[in-house]
């Protein structure tokens, strides 16, 4: 599958194909999943362990592989539980001198993450709504960041389904999904550190991490460029405001598969500018991929650690340095980020 399926693809009018398509979440058949989802922030954010360690890493990628099975229907959504058969986790630190640490953290969060379970509810038309994660320790302050944290990068990659169809669609295949999940922050943002003496003094400290609220709508809207008999192609654009401070820009595209009503592949590029009166913000940025997997289909994520062993020839990773590329490129041009 093409990184960019937009640029070889030609607008076609939409038919029956694109016009029929819908979810089809009724059953109860387990669905496999790959997925690359990479977090760039505009500042560094605290990761810690569950004792000793705190490192502030500037990115992160996380890679899983999961087995999802909806366990209740319901008049208008269906509960979805997934479990996490493999995870990996690659980040780059502030500092390099702290990357081995970073790397320790990482790994304790793979052990965290591998045989967890991710809980989400799907509207019928494909709307993602509620997403938890279990089956992560929450003993105490620590624990509980770290499992908001790991809740927060994998609610984003898992945002990947959230694709609402609209029946409502115009005869050139085109619809607006009143926002997406994949453009929101999650809560990655508000990780606390503790002082080392905290695990036996009972003492904490929060550092000046910033916490961005998920209030907004970015408007993203869906076109069908391809179809067959099968599937149908359909890229995505958004633009809008998150939050109080973000501006916040998405790109991407699907492949939907039409007789299964469930998505094969999909790929996306988000970044936020925020907004101040002087100087060059870095962007915030998340792009990932997304795959449906074969019921025994091997798939190795690799291990959890240093981004340059790990993470450099991941297709997340090309997008994302697509992304950056093109915000250096705007921010010289002087037109402040934007697309």
């Amino acid at each position: 599958m093409p990184r960019v399926l937009l640029a070889t693809l030609c607008l076609l009018s939409t038919s029956s194909v694109a016009a029929e398509m819908a979810w089809d979440i009724e059953n109860d058949d387990a669905q496999r999943y790959y997925v690359e989802s990479v977090t760039v922030w505009p500042w560094a954010t605290w990761l810690i362990a569950e004792r000793n360690l705190e490192v502030r890493a500037t990115q992160i990628e996380l890679k899983m592989v999961t087995r999802c099975t909806p366990v209740e229907h319901r008049r208008r959504t269906h509960e979805v539980d997934c479990i996490v058969e493999d995870a990996a986790l690659i980040g780059v630190a502030m500092r390099a001198k702290e990357q081995g640490d970073l790397d320790l953290i990482l790994q304790e969060y793979d052990g965290y993450l591998t045989g967890a379970k991710l809980t989400y509810l799907q509207r019928r038309d494909g709307r993602m709504l509620f997403f938890g994660l279990t089956d992560v320790p929450n003993q105490n302050r620590r624990t509980s960041a770290i499992r908001e944290f790991l809740r927060g990068i994998t609610r984003t990659a898992m945002s990947s389904l959230d694709f609402q169809i609209d029946k409502r669609m115009s005869e050139d295949g085109v619809w607006v999904q009143p926002t997406n999940r994949l453009l929101e922050f999650g809560n990655t943002w508000s990780m606390s550190a503790l002082r080392d003496s905290s695990a036996t003094l009972g003492e904490s400290a929060t550092t000046s991490s910033r916490v961005i609220d998920n209030v907004g709508a970015v408007p993203v809207a869906h076109m069908v460029v391809k179809e067959s008999a099968e599937n149908v192609v359909v890229t995505s654009y958004g633009q809008g405001t998150w939050g109080q401070d973000f501006d916040m820009w998405m790109q991407g595209d699907l492949l939907f598969d039409t007789k299964q009503g469930s998505l094969q592949y999909r790929s996306w590029q988000v970044w936020g500018v925020e907004r101040q009166k002087t100087g060059n913000q870095a962007p915030y940025a998340n792009t990932g991929w997304f795959q449906r997997l074969e019921p025994d289909e091997a798939k190795d994520v690799g291990g959890s650690g240093s981004w340059a062993e790990h993470a450099t020839e991941d297709t997340a990773v090309g997008l994302m340095g697509d992304v950056i590329a093109g915000h250096v490129a705007r921010t010289n041009a002087g037109s402040g980020g934007g697309r």
